[in-house]
C-alpha cells in the first residue's frame, strides 16, 4: 500500500485551511468537494514536502462524522492508503484483524474508484483506495464529479 493522505475533521474546511497553512506553510489546495454518497465536503491539501491532508466537513446532522466531530473525538480522523486491488486488500485487512466499517462505494474525489474503510480494535482507521488517480493529481473544477456505478 502507498500512502495517500491523512484526513482531519473540522466544522469549517475553509477556516481550517487558513490554519493548516500557518501551521505548514503554502499548501496546494483542490477544489471544494461535495460528496453526496459520504455526506461531507472536502479539500485536499499537499504541503511542499508532499504530504496530503484531506480537510472533511459534514454536510448534515446525519453524516458519518457528524457525531465524532461534536464529542470532538477523532479529529485526525483516518489514514489513507492506495491499492491495485481493493478486493484483495480488505482479505488481507480482516485477515490481520481490521473489518470493514463501510462497503466499497465509489468516491467523489477520486474519479469513481472505490473506496473503503476498515477498522482495528486498536482504534486505527484506514481509508483504502484503489486505483491511483486523486483530487491533486487533475485538473482543478468545481466538484461533484459524476459518479460512475461499478
Amino acid at each position: 500500500m502507498k500512502l495517500d493522505h491523512i484526513g482531519f475533521l473540522t466544522e469549517d474546511v475553509e477556516r481550517e485551511m487558513v490554519a493548516f497553512e500557518r501551521l505548514f506553510g503554502r499548501i496546494e489546495w483542490s477544489v471544494r468537494i461535495v460528496d453526496p454518497l459520504q455526506d461531507v465536503t472536502a479539500r485536499f491539501g499537499r504541503t511542499v514536502d508532499g504530504l496530503v491532508y484531506e480537510l472533511i466537513q459534514p454536510n448534515s446532522a446525519s453524516s458519518p462524522i457528524a457525531a465524532s466531530l461534536k464529542a470532538r473525538k477523532n479529529i485526525i480522523n483516518h489514514v489513507c492508503y492506495r491499492c491495485a486491488d481493493l478486493s484483495e486488500k480488505a482479505r488481507e485487512l480482516r485477515e490481520q484483524g481490521f473489518f470493514p466499517v463501510t462497503e466499497p462505494k465509489p468516491g467523489v474525489a477520486f474519479a469513481g474508484h472505490l473506496v473503503q474503510f476498515f477498522y482495528q480494535p486498536n482504534g486505527m482507521l484506514l481509508e483504502i483506495i484503489e486505483g491511483s488517480a486523486g483530487p491533486l493529481d487533475r485538473p482543478q473544477r468545481e466538484q461533484p464529479l459524476p459518479v460512475s456505478n461499478p
